[in-house]
């Protein structure tokens, strides 16, 4: 998708999706991320990567 950078920016709450992400994460505790789905642990990624765009973003 050409325009997926717009509709999450426009649509997406990145704060929200962390936060799910975490509760997935911390349900499953003990087990392997290859055995939680849809778990991963991209929200680590997402949250350093978050510091260097624009507060509007």
């Amino acid at each position: 998708m050409r325009d997926i950078f717009y509709i999450l920016r426009e649509k997406g709450n990145p704060g929200l999706a962390i936060r799910y992400a975490k509760r997935i994460i911390e349900e499953n505790k003990g087990k392997t991320l290859k055995d939680i789905a849809p778990g991963t642990k991209v929200y680590e990624l997402v949250e350093k990567l978050s510091r260097y765009l624009p507060e509007k973003l």
